[in-house]
């Protein structure tokens, strides 16, 4: 016996593609309603467009906000809620592998595996130069490709903590840094007004 109709369209209306597909043509209209209006002149439709904009805008930010909770989640406790964002990415995450190393600094099943090969590294400084060679201290075996300065520096700071609060930490300082620099350069390049 099946469902009933309304809850078959209900489900149907709210399935994770259909979520996907509505964000989809949401970003698209946001993209055509910015910069590329056909309703240039007319000041009623240069209004609804400015709604349109700012509706779409905070519909697509309770997404991202929402991938930003469920992404930092998995990173810090590793367990596997990133695997419920919206859209779904392209390819299935990377995780960290079960080894003696990741277990010591419980990194076991977390995201953020491009930091592995910083952090894992970092822990044992002396074995840095055959680390370069061979990638023995990476869990994915990858030799090294970052400068001993930054290993070092690495070792003094956020990588004394565990692996999933340095991982997110690291995350968080690319990110400032990342808006700090952007702001910095629309100031300087005097960009805001063609923004919106």
């Amino acid at each position: 016996m099946g469902y009933p109709w309304w809850i078959n369209i209900f489900k149907l209306v709210f399935s994770r593609e259909a979520i996907q597909s509505f964000l989809l043509v949401a970003m698209w209209l946001l993209f055509e309603s910015t910069y590329n209006p056909p309703w240039k002149g007319i000041a009623p439709m240069r209004k609804s467009t400015q709604a349109l904009f700012f509706i779409i805008f905070i519909v697509i930010h309770i997404f991202i906000i929402r991938n930003i909770y469920l992404l930092s989640k998995d990173m810090f406790h590793g367990d596997y809620s990133a695997n419920k964002v919206i859209p779904t990415p392209r390819y299935p995450y990377v995780r960290i592998p079960d080894s003696t190393i990741t277990e010591q600094y419980h990194a076991q099943g977390r995201l953020a595996i491009d930091f592995a090969q910083i952090y894992f590294p970092s822990q044992q400084m002396a074995l840095l130069s055959q680390n370069y060679q061979t990638g023995v201290l990476d869990p994915l075996r990858r030799p090294s490709r970052y400068a001993p300065l930054v290993h070092f520096l690495c070792s003094i700071t956020i990588c004394k903590l565990d692996y999933g609060i340095a991982s997110l930490l690291q995350m968080v300082i690319q990110i400032s840094f990342f808006y700090i620099v952007f702001i910095y350069s629309m100031k300087t390049l005097k960009l805001e007004k063609d923004i919106l």
